[in-house]
């Protein structure tokens, strides 16, 4: 949520408008709290959510949901998102507390930490759709999930939600940063992807963990999940918001700063290009905007990905190197610029430092961030010997 609406948000709270309201649907707001509750007191780690959290996280879904059967059509949002919150307060859910005016219990005694609470839930109106953002809170912030809407004949029918669910019992919270809506010319007219960009709420340090995930959905219909990325270690502070992206077209573009392998390099950009057919996501060149960052991208993949970017002579040699270099990369340095090669076109020589010794890898670079990784070799060519430090100039898509 922005500042704005953090500062709109505690005056309501403080302001208790709205705060005598009765919960009219079912006591949901107070199955809320009871889970909610005993989570106040307790130190477990924020990836690793307690049932009552995803309880109280659902239960808050389901309480806006029956507040949104009554909601018209082209009802007040602002009116709306006033009487939700003004409620949360009532209910002694509110970070802001209403019984000590100013008093932000989630940020005190210096650290905040919202466990046990609810921040915003707020609705705003895109094209004909409605998308309220709710929030529960973790240690350092929120963790928001977005819920889109399209009205149908018996009111607002839920079309997109991007809660998550844990995976292998650890459950990353998100705030949520970018949601964004295309209608592509290429696809049937009652066919929509959303996009939704979110970082992590952790406490402390430049580099944090971030999300993106697109939906395909129809109108009338449902959604599938067509994309979903994550990057553990990203520069938050180098770019805002921390993951970029956009539609283009049909095809879905994602940039991050990110770090490299190389500690000397001081992080790296990475991108991500996505081509969509029907409700299937292909990932399509640009890999990588150099050759330095095309290597680690080709080391980083697992070798089911990395094989399709590799030339079809090599890839019985080279998945063995892969397999080697991919587990040697915790302390892997690049051994100076990349070097041109004189007798083949395009193609360029990356030398690699792994602990077990060094390897000169030789890819295509064809332009436009298409590359093809053709060698790699425990000694240098012999016809790439010109260093061009150009080659590792900082590029964007953006």
């Amino acid at each position: 949520m922005t500042l704005m609406k953090a500062a709109v948000a505690a005056l309501l709270f403080l302001s208790g408008g709205g705060a005598a309201a009765a919960d009219l649907d079912g006591g949901r707001l107070d199955g809320v709290r009871k889970a909610l509750t005993p989570l106040r007191q307790s130190a477990a780690d924020a990836a690793r959510m307690p049932p009552e959290f995803l309880a109280a996280r659902d239960g808050l879904r389901d309480w806006i949901e029956a507040r949104l059967a009554r909601f018209p059509q082209n009802g007040d949002t602002g009116a709306f998102n006033k009487a939700l919150n003004a409620e949360i307060a009532a209910k002694d859910l509110a970070c802001v507390e209403a019984k000590a005016p100013g008093y932000n219990r989630c940020a005190s005694p210096g650290e905040f930490n919202a466990r046990g609470f609810l921040g915003l839930v707020d609705a705003e109106r895109v094209r004909d759709l409605l998308i309220i953002q709710a929030e529960i809170g973790v240690a350092c912030g929120f963790d928001e999930t977005a819920y889109i809407y399209e009205w149908a004949k018996a009111g607002w029918r839920r079309l997109i939600d991007t809660s998550q669910t844990p995976a292998a019992g650890v459950y990353a919270p998100e705030q949520i940063q970018q949601v964004i809506f295309a209608t592509p010319a290429n696809r049937p007219p009652d066919a929509l992807l959303l996009a939704v960009t979110g970082a992590s709420p952790v406490c402390g340090g430049p580099v944090q963990a971030v999300h993106y995930r697109v939906w395909s959905a129809k109108r009338g219909g449902g959604s599938s999940l067509a994309v979903e990325g994550r990057e553990g270690e990203s520069f938050i502070s180098r770019r805002d918001p921390a993951v970029s992206a956009r539609f283009d077209g049909g095809e879905f573009l994602v940039e991050m700063n990110v770090r490299s392998m190389d500690a000397a390099r001081r992080g790296r950009v990475a991108v991500r290009r996505f081509n969509f057919d029907e409700d299937y996501a292909r990932r399509v060149a640009p890999i990588a905007l150099t050759p330095k960052d095309f290597v680690e991208e080709w080391l980083r993949a697992p070798w089911s990905v990395a094989s399709a970017w590799t030339d079809a002579r090599a890839r019985e040699e080279l998945a063995k190197i892969h397999e080697e270099a991919a587990a040697n990369l915790a302390r892997a340095s690049f051994s100076g610029p990349p070097q041109r090669c004189e007798k083949e076109d395009d193609v360029v020589q990356v030398g690699v430092r792994f602990a077990n010794g060094e390897r000169f890898f030789r890819l295509k670079a064809a332009g436009g961030g298409v590359f093809e990784m053709r060698a790699a070799e425990s000694e240098p060519a012999k016809t790439c010997v010109r260093s061009d430090a150009g080659l590792d100039t900082p590029r964007s898509l953006f």
